[in-house]
């Protein structure tokens, strides 16, 4: 264990379970667990990658667990925040506006996409009817403007930046021009 600052602790733990952090307690960023010293510096580094996720994010709605793995390439994008939103609003088109009828069809349609797009899977897991994912879906396509087949991976990594990052890669009111 190792304090980086006056709010910061860096510490390598035997993690082989689940951390579920406590509600109040503090912020945890974490990397993939690895053995060694080079894993122990390829974790810190992916610990770091995914702080800097978790830090862009307003406390009030930061996660306290953030591991690597939530992170994945988002914390890659954060290293140019602009071109990064510029490139979620150019993949997601009016999709990527900040209000909260567009973040409900943002998290359907990213928990549908990763079900494989099955309405079932994602309306369990999202606890709504299956008619409820096929409307959010088709609307979500609208507003984008061009199906959400169309640079799928690109659709899934834009919609993991807005989930992780929220407000920090996305637009105001759509252009009605």
């Amino acid at each position: 264990m190792l304090p980086a600052d006056g709010w910061t602790v860096h510490a390598w733990l035997p993690a082989p379970g689940a951390l579920t952090p406590e509600e109040d307690g503090p912020w945890l960023a974490v990397g993939d667990p690895a053995a060694g010293v080079d894993g122990f510096r390829r974790t810190h580094q992916q610990a770091r990658q995914a702080a800097s996720v978790a830090l862009a994010v307003p406390p009030a709605r930061r996660a306290r667990l953030t591991s690597a793995a939530d992170a994945g390439l988002v914390a890659l994008l954060r290293a140019d925040p602009d071109a990064l939103r510029v490139w979620v609003r150019a993949v997601l088109g009016d999709l990527a506006t900040d209000d909260e009828p567009h973040a409900r069809l943002r998290e359907t349609v990213r928990v549908w996409l990763a079900h494989q797009g099955s309405h079932t899977a994602a309306a369990a897991e999202l606890l709504l009817h299956r008619n409820t994912v096929q409307y959010r879906v088709r609307r979500a396509e609208a507003a984008r403007g061009r199906p959400l087949s169309e640079r799928r991976l690109d659709v899934e990594v834009a919609l993991q930046a807005c989930h992780l990052l929220g407000s920090a890669v996305l637009g105001g009111a759509p252009d009605r021009r």
